[in-house]
């Protein structure tokens, strides 16, 4: 709308010649211009990093953090929006020297190696006629895991009850290894071989030498 309205009136201040119509429109174009200088100040010296969690799972959301830093000397950037990946979060002022973190929730198709290439920054400073962005690199990459998935238990074997723990089948608790067996029950709970039963699907008990 505003520069429509600037290049209606420059039509017709050259069609009429009327000065007053050439100054309106050399304020207007003034202002636009010094708008257009300072919101292209405001973007810039803007560095952008992404900090994940150590462990990310492929399409589970994680919130991922955005930490902003102002470069420049002395100009405090405003009304700052940081774009990664179709998520944006805000910063209404970043001064010099001083980063600021944001959060965003993201998710992550497929296992593997995955990495954030870049970060769009965007501001509507000083006047909300035009919004100005730039593109930021943004370097690092990082693994996402397979997404967990919900698995019944596949022992054949029964656990064994509370009241069978008084008997043990060992011939001895305090001994030294001396075989490894099928659970028949009555067991105790601490001489089950936890890594063999996994491996065989079958609960496996250690029988221990007498002392």
């Amino acid at each position: 709308m505003y520069v429509a309205s600037t290049l209606l009136l420059g039509v017709a201040a050259v069609n009429t010649g009327n000065n007053l119509l050439f100054l309106i429109v050399s304020a207007m174009l003034g202002f636009m211009a010094v708008t257009g200088v300072l919101g292209w100040l405001n973007i810039r010296g803007l560095l952008v990093s992404v900090q994940v969690p150590d462990e990310l799972y492929a399409g589970l959301k994680t919130m991922v953090s955005v930490r902003v830093e102002n470069r420049k000397r002395f100009l405090p950037s405003f009304l700052i929006t940081v774009d990664v990946s179709g998520r944006h979060t805000s910063f209404l002022v970043l001064d010099p020297g001083k980063p600021q973190a944001g959060a965003l929730l993201l998710a992550f198709q497929g296992r593997g190696m995955h990495s954030v290439q870049r970060a769009v920054i965007s501001s509507s400073f000083p006047v909300n006629f035009f919004v100005r962005f730039t593109v930021a690199a943004v370097s690092g990459s990082f693994p996402v895991f397979p997404a967990p998935r919900n698995s019944a238990s596949r022992f054949s074997g029964s656990k064994p009850a509370a009241g069978q723990l008084s008997a043990s089948r060992a011939r001895g608790g305090d001994g030294e290894l001396a075989n490894i067996s099928d659970y028949r029950g009555g067991e105790s709970l601490k001489l089950i071989h936890w890594r063999l039963s996994a491996k065989h699907e079958l609960f496996k008990v250690k029988e221990m030498t007498a002392t």
